[in-house]
């Protein structure tokens, strides 16, 4: 009986060695079309995927699909079918929508380290608040270029959807702008 399960044992790891070794060797053929954005005549589409039989799709690919490749067609095709959200999305983040939350952030933090040097030379005589100086001149610069950097996202989203992203990032660096211009009025009339 022990070398019974010893032998079990040892078969099973075998097979499943071998199990890894196949799927390591297909990687999943049948998932592959999923990457259809190449536009070549061989490419389908997602919609297409979730409603192709496998015979249709082994027609399609030109070759007959191993065990593991139907497995995973199968766990795709359900996959999608339970969530269609479950696409790749190819769109790229504007890069001025990146830029807009950096340059805001990099205004406001500025706009702190100007305070913070002029409250510690508030006793100082004469020429000795240039750090200050330096620091607001940056920060309203920085927050500029946040703002137009924002506005000039979100246009380049709206005119090509389907090509860019980053909606939040750009609006991001527009409520840090607006932020900035706040504190600067606080800072003003108080």
């Amino acid at each position: 009986m022990k070398n019974l399960s010893k032998i079990l044992l040892l078969t099973s790891i075998a097979f499943t060695f071998i199990s890894a070794a196949r799927i390591s060797d297909h990687q999943y053929m049948a998932a592959a079309p999923l990457s259809v954005n190449t536009g070549t005549p061989d490419s389908i589409s997602v919609n297409t995927l979730v409603n192709i039989s496998r015979k249709d799709f082994e027609k399609k690919i030109g070759r007959k699909l191993g065990l593991f490749e139907r497995m995973a067609l199968k766990k795709v095709k359900k996959k999608l079918k339970k969530e269609p959200g479950w696409v790749f999305d190819d769109r790229k983040i504007a890069a001025e929508a990146i830029i807009s939350p950096i340059a805001g952030m990099a205004g406001l933090l500025s706009l702190g380290a100007g305070f913070v040097s002029a409250l510690g030379q508030i006793d100082c005589e004469e020429n000795c608040s240039n750090g200050a100086v330096f620091f607001l001149i940056f920060s309203f610069a920085a927050t500029v270029t946040a703002l137009i950097a924002g506005i000039l996202g979100l246009k380049k989203i709206k005119a090509k959807p389907e090509k860019w992203k980053g909606r939040f990032l750009a609006w991001l660096g527009i409520f840090l702008s607006a932020l900035f211009l706040f504190f600067i009025l606080l800072l003003i009339f108080i």
